[in-house]
């Protein structure tokens, strides 16, 4: 398989969108699918990395993709419908990330310290499908990238417990983006990206996992069978007795 840069990012996207004939922030905005937020997050990357340009005629701005990338992403899109569902559903982002972290890849994988990186850069790369459980969560930048990806293009299911105050509140305002449910007993954590990555581990998504203060550790696989069987287990727990819908 093409390793090719980018792929499967919000800044892949926007490099899609562009080699598609999207010039200007809106074209790219409207053609990516991503929300506001990840556009302008994803052309500063590539703006500052020159893979893109920037250029103003007076009137407009548009933007430009290096040649090299540019190549890239038009050979994806001249390929055969096979080969391109193949890169499209493929976790590619994973082997820069593992090279870039001294992780040796095998199956399934275990993480402790790097965990919550791990999470959170899986969520970033989300791009049709997301399951969550959480028994707790506060105010932090996971939750915050989980509202993103829910406004853009991604599905977001989410398992939690029943939450007070700020964290209520926010519930119900992600509720409007996303399927959040309700379990009085639910204590597992768990994470499915895209039926490609299933993360089953011990951190809830509070800021002192996130960053470090407790000690967290899970196991990551991209089984099909087992991440099937992780989300007939979500399944389960959001139908099954005294689990609300909000």
């Amino acid at each position: 398989m093409r390793d090719v840069p980018y792929w499967g990012t919000y800044e892949g996207r926007i490099i899609e969108s562009i080699v598609e004939g999207a010039r200007t922030w809106e074209e790219i905005y409207k053609v990516s699918r991503l929300n506001r937020k990840q556009v302008n997050m994803g052309l500063k990357t590539l703006l500052l990395r020159g893979e893109v340009t920037k250029e103003f005629d007076g009137e407009i701005t548009t933007y430009r993709v290096n040649y090299d990338l540019y190549r890239a992403y038009k050979d994806i899109r001249e390929s055969t419908p096979i080969e391109r569902q193949m890169m499209q559903d493929s976790a590619e982002w994973m082997k820069p990330w593992l090279k870039a972290n001294n992780v040796k890849d095998h199956e399934p994988l275990f993480l402790s310290t790097l965990l919550s990186n791990f999470i959170q850069t899986s969520i970033r790369r989300a791009r049709k499908e997301l399951l969550i459980i959480s028994p707790f969560f506060d105010h932090n930048d996971i939750m915050r990238d989980i509202h993103d990806v829910a406004k853009g293009s991604v599905k977001v299911k989410f398992i939690t417990r029943r939450q007070e105050g700020k964290n209520w509140n926010y519930l119900k305002s992600l509720s409007k983006i996303a399927e959040i449910f309700v379990s009085p007993k639910i204590h597992s954590k768990l994470f499915v990206v895209d039926e490609e990555i299933g993360i089953v581990c011990s951190m809830n998504l509070l800021s002192d996992a996130i960053s470090g203060k407790s000690s967290e550790t899970g196991l990551v696989t991209r089984d099909e069978q087992v991440i099937q069987e992780i989300k007939r287990y979500f399944q389960d727990r959001s139908t099954e007795q005294g689990v609300r819908k909000l």
